[in-house]
């Protein structure tokens, strides 16, 4: 029998949730998940049962599959409303290919993005970031950067690199952290930049950066069990 005392200082697993996924890509990604991260009490729903049992349990990490636009437009309000009222459950969308750039996937509050074809090293990575509280974007997601303007010149030094951490889904005393400031000092170049840029606030923001500086990543570093 294991010492009491033992057992009571073994971490718990993380609690995961899979949601919204087919019969066969269920059994596939979980084997697939399973297999690169050992450390997880790993459950499966439904798309709708999953989202509501997430609200009641708080997840580590939500990943959501959906197929179609109108699956994320389904579940986007269920997904906003554990960014503002349980901001600890981490909520990763699993992306149908036929998805790639859509806009849909930038307007959604979701802290990772990865494709159902994700490597092992884009699902740790995405663990990672985001259970270090940023924002992870499977290369090759997201909106057709190219197209968007480009940032106007008034957007330059300290300005851009706040942008960049907004871009990860970074608060403002995480940023103040990264760029030797306070939050305050944070908050007053967010307003600046939202007032330069004519957005109507921090949630267009959030859009506008994610647009622009997806693509400027952090060092990603292994999984920590």
């Amino acid at each position: 029998m294991d010492d009491p005392l033992q057992f009571s200082t073994r971490p718990s697993p993380r609690l995961v949730y899979l949601c919204g996924l087919s019969d066969p890509l269920k059994i596939d990604f979980c084997r697939y998940f399973r297999e690169s991260i050992d450390d997880c009490d790993l459950r499966v729903f439904n798309l709708e049962d999953g989202m509501r049992t997430a609200i009641l349990q708080s997840p580590v990490f939500l990943f959501i599959y959906t197929e179609t636009p109108g699956h994320l437009q389904r579940v986007a309000a269920d997904i906003a409303f554990l960014r503002c009222n349980l901001p600890q459950v981490r909520r990763i969308l699993i992306c149908n290919p036929a998805l790639r750039g859509n806009r849909l996937l930038d307007e959604v509050s979701l802290d990772g993005i990865v494709l159902t074809d994700a490597r092992r090293s884009d699902l740790i990575a995405c663990l990672n970031n985001v259970g270090r509280g940023l924002r992870y974007v499977q290369s090759g997601l997201g909106s057709n950067v190219a197209a968007l303007p480009p940032l106007p010149d008034s957007i330059t030094g300290k300005a851009r690199e706040i942008l960049k951490y907004v871009s990860l889904g970074m608060q403002n005393k995480q940023i103040a952290d990264l760029v030797n400031s306070s939050p305050h000092t944070v908050k007053n170049h967010k307003s600046k930049m939202i007032d330069k840029l004519g957005l109507s606030g921090t949630t267009e923001l959030y859009k506008y950066a994610i647009q622009h500086l997806t693509d400027d990543r952090l060092e990603e570093v292994p999984f920590d069990k």
